[in-house]
């Protein structure tokens, strides 16, 4: 289970660095593919909230 953790800490990690990238560059494309990146996880989340 400290694997499981861990790789779920790096997934978050990353996807909160690459959103503060995305914010301070001002190309829509890499917007585009965060946001594909973010739908994918939330696909595969646990928690179905449509908010």
């Amino acid at each position: 289970m400290d694997n499981l953790k861990n790789v779920v800490d790096i997934v978050a990690y990353a996807v909160a660095l690459a959103s503060v990238v995305v914010k301070l560059t001002a190309t829509p494309k890499d917007d585009l593919v965060l946001a594909k990146v973010v739908n994918f996880l939330k696909l595969l989340s646990l928690n179905k909230d449509d908010k």
